[in-house]
């Protein structure tokens, strides 16, 4: 029995094991397969993952991409060949966005163009116009403007490096002493200062690579950081070109060209007006710049009267070659008068006066304001057969002159003898080179004491008027041909101009008349006592437009010929305008209702349009000129006046850029699908590309800056 129970219990165990083990299969089995389910959801989801993440990681390729391209599709829109930047050309007009024609992959291209010559450059700007354009700025933006001169102290400072000098201290960094004629310093120019980033600096100079640097400076503070920010660039530059016609036309440097490509340069920005008047006004540039006293000469009509420059030099001033006297009797009496304008003597030693095939030695000096009159018969003391009929015979007989001192010299040669009818008289210096020449015809005694002579002793343009021996001529600062403007003073500069606005000072008389002839002078036959003038319709004066030739600075070999750091007066904000010198507030005020007519008017379409509010930097004098003088914030628009305003702002002005930041940001777009709506852009893939490029002098686009700032 027992042994029965202990079977029983023995099986009934077994079986109770057995039937744990037949459970166990599938509870594993159930483990198993939710284990494979969890891979199986784990491995879902990771591929989810994985494409999700592939498929961004493709759109931000896409958008990079896309970015890129609207870096390359922004270029076409700049000022490439234009000699003007303005909010009214197509890179500011642009309605900021750009999509690609790629159907496999469309993105919304947002393009911003920033003019970086609209901005304060704090690697090129001085001093002065830091100070004055950081204080502006502080100004609008309601902070303390009294920062701005410790700021501007401490860009300079940390520009010129340790040893605060332009380039190395003590040393011609750009060699140019080899280049000028005329002696100077040298060493230390600020010239030796290269402001361009992008270049290697000379010396210890250090010019910023970054706005962002200034945070270091001393008298930098985050606040006023922040609001300096928007108007700071260390990359701006432009041509020294100017606009004719639309066209780039490249400035000359007049303390360094020919008088023919001066005369070229003339020619080229004034078609119109008279060749005499442009070839004379070349030569007399080029004698104001020079310290030599030996005029200058470009090819006149014949090899006899060639264009001669302006000098500090005694002038043929009145010629009367055929005296009352008869020939018979010697033609006593005739006389060439030498008279020199100038504040200062001038020495004449070893100079010639020739007329025919006589020729006079000079001797001495002539004073300021001084006369030497040169004749035939001063007073009948050489003459061994002496005329005794009154008002016959010398000098003395027909006019009662005597010498009178240094200021009223007569000098007696008896066999000297102007050709009656027509011919030259030259001056010529102890060298043989010619100073002066008076041409003439016409000149036989007829019955009355009259001669050729000239108003203005610079202008070979001569009257016939009464005999004034030894005394100021008839005509003198009174003639129909001089200009109603200022009249110009006897001044020669015979120094490097400082800025091209003094080339309007340079004398611009001229005379078409090359021989002197017994008739009433025209208008038309010249100009005397003129300057260029501030504006004009005249063929026979220049303007303010004559500024807009001219650069001071040499053209290079090796580097582009940029100038840095001016400001753009198309684009500039008016808190930049602020500072430039001598422009007041209310005219700042029209200067921008000015550009936004213009930017308007394009927008329009209107069909006579400006390309540009201003084409050329006088075009804001022009403007200036053409508002009340309150406006314009003149005391008086004299000429004067307005030059010397010009003079203050030109060296910080332009009206064209070379460098610009482009901002391209794409948003990814999903393709367009059958009878699908478009899409909006979604934020999930987006790219921002900063590119600065500066434009080469042939319209190239170079990339000098290049990066994603967002992504």
């Amino acid at each position: 029995m027992r042994a029965i129970k202990n079977y029983y219990k023995i099986n009934g165990y077994a079986s109770s094991r057995r039937r744990n083990r037949g459970g166990s299969p599938l509870l594993i089995t159930l483990v198993v397969l939710s284990i494979l389910a969890l891979i199986a959801t784990t491995l879902t989801f990771t591929s989810r993952l994985e494409v999700i993440a592939s498929a961004n990681f493709a759109e931000g390729i896409q958008a990079r991409m896309a970015a890129v391209t609207g870096i390359q599709a922004s270029v076409p829109m700049l000022p490439l060949s234009e000699p003007y930047t303005s909010f009214a050309q197509r890179w500011a007009l642009q309605s900021g966005g750009i999509m690609r024609e790629d159907a496999s992959n469309p993105s919304l291209v947002d393009i911003i163009i920033e003019d970086e010559s609209a901005k304060l450059n704090i690697n090129a700007a001085d001093e002065a116009f830091l100070k004055s354009a950081i204080a502006s700025i502080l100004r609008a933006n309601k902070l303390d403007p009294k920062p701005a001169a410790a700021i501007a102290r401490d860009i300079v400072a940390y520009r010129l490096g340790a040893d605060g000098k332009p380039g190395a201290a003590g040393k011609d960094d750009d060699s140019d002493k080899k280049d000028r004629s005329i002696p100077s310093e040298y060493v230390d120019e600020a010239d030796e200062y290269i402001p361009d980033p992008s270049r290697a600096p000379n010396g210890d100079d250090q010019p910023f690579l970054s706005v962002p640097e200034i945070l270091s400076l001393p008298s930098m503070t985050k606040e006023i950081y922040d609001v300096l920010r928007p108007y700071l660039t260390i990359y701006s530059s432009c041509d020294p070109i100017y606009s004719l016609n639309g066209k780039a036309i490249e400035k000359i440097n007049p303390n360094t060209a020919s008088a023919e490509d001066i005369f070229q340069a003339l020619l080229r920005a004034f078609p119109s007006h008279d060749r005499t008047l442009l070839k004379q006004l070349a030569v007399n540039i080029v004698d104001a710049r020079d310290e030599d006293s030996v005029p200058t000469q470009l090819e006149g009509d014949s090899p006899d009267a060639p264009i001669l420059g302006i000098e500090k030099t005694p002038y043929i001033n009145e010629v009367w070659p055929d005296s009352v006297t008869d020939e018979k009797d010697g033609d006593d009496g005739q006389y060439v008068e030498l008279f020199n304008p100038y504040n200062e003597s001038i020495s004449v030693e070893g100079w010639e006066v020739s007329a025919g095939g006589s020729t006079v030695l000079l001797t001495g000096i002539i004073t300021p304001k001084g006369y030497i009159v040169i004749t035939d018969d001063s007073n009948n003391a050489n003459d061994s057969t002496p005329e005794d009929e009154k008002g016959y015979g010398s000098l003395y007989d027909i006019f009662g002159v005597v010498q009178g001192g240094a200021a009223r010299r007569i000098i007696e040669k008896r066999n000297f003898d102007i050709p009656n009818g027509s011919g030259i008289v030259r001056l010529k210096n102890q060298s043989k080179q010619l100073i002066d020449y008076f041409a003439y015809s016409g000149g036989v005694y007829s019955g009355t004491k009259k001669s050729f002579q000239r108003d203005d002793p610079r202008v070979r343009l001569a009257f016939y008027q009464s005999c004034t021996p030894l005394n100021q001529n008839i005509g003198y600062q009174n003639s129909p041909n001089k200009t109603t403007g200022a009249i110009a003073p006897f001044e020669v500069r015979d120094k490097l101009f400082e800025s091209p606005v003094d080339i309007m000072d340079v004398f611009a008389g001229f005379s078409k008349q090359t021989t002197a002839a017994n008739r009433a002078v025209n208008t038309d036959d010249g100009r005397t006592w003129a300057v260029s003038e501030i504006q004009t319709n005249s063929p026979y004066i220049l303007d303010i437009r004559l500024v807009d030739i001219f650069t001071l600075q040499d053209k290079k070999e090796k580097t582009p010929d940029y100038i840095y750091g001016r400001v753009n007066i198309n684009t500039a904000p008016q808190e930049i305008l602020a500072a430039l010198p001598g422009l007041e507030e209310l005219f700042i005020e029209r200067v921008e209702q000015y550009r936004q007519k213009s930017v308007a008017a394009t927008m329009r379409g209107e069909q006579n349009a400006m390309r540009a509010p201003f084409e050329n930097p006088s075009d804001i004098m022009r403007l200036a000129l053409k508002l009340p003088a309150r406006e314009a914030g003149f005391i008086n628009t004299e000429r004067d006046t307005v030059l010397e305003r010009y003079k203050k702002i030109l060296p910080y002005i332009t009206v064209q850029s070379r460098s610009f930041t482009i901002y391209s940001q794409n948003k990814f777009v999903y393709p367009k699908k059958s009878n699908e709506t478009p899409q909006e852009p979604r934020n999930a893939a987006r790219a921002i590309v900063r590119s600065i490029i500066q434009l080469t002098p042939e319209g190239l686009p170079q990339i000098i800056d290049w990066r994603f700032i967002s992504q």
